[in-house]
C-alpha cells in the first residue's frame, strides 16, 4: 500500500473525517439530483417536440432524424438514471 493510500485509509478511522466524507457524499448526491432535474426538463420538451413534429412531417428522411433525436433523449435519460443508481 503506497503512502497516499495509507494516509487516506488512516483518515477514515477518524470519526470527524467519516462525518465529513458522509456530508460530502450527501452534498454531491443532492447536486447531481438538482442537475439531473434541470437536464430532464429540457430533454422532455425536446422529446415532445420531436414526437409531434414526426406526426406532422411527411418527409421520411426528416421523420428518421426526429426518431434519432428521440432515441438520443432516451439515451441521455438512461445515463442520468444509471448514474443516480451508483
Amino acid at each position: 500500500m503506497n503512502q497516499q493510500t495509507y494516509s487516506q485509509t488512516a483518515d477514515l478511522s477518524d470519526p470527524a473525517r467519516k462525518s465529513e466524507l458522509a456530508d460530502f457524499r450527501v452534498s454531491s448526491r443532492e447536486q447531481f439530483d438538482d442537475l439531473a432535474h434541470e437536464l430532464r426538463q429540457p430533454l422532455s420538451v425536446i422529446d415532445s417536440l420531436a414526437y409531434y413534429l414526426e406526426l406532422t412531417v411527411d418527409d421520411e428522411k426528416a421523420r428518421g432524424h426526429l426518431r434519432q433525436i428521440q432515441a438520443k433523449v432516451l439515451q441521455a435519460n438512461r445515463i442520468l438514471s444509471q448514474h443516480r443508481e451508483l
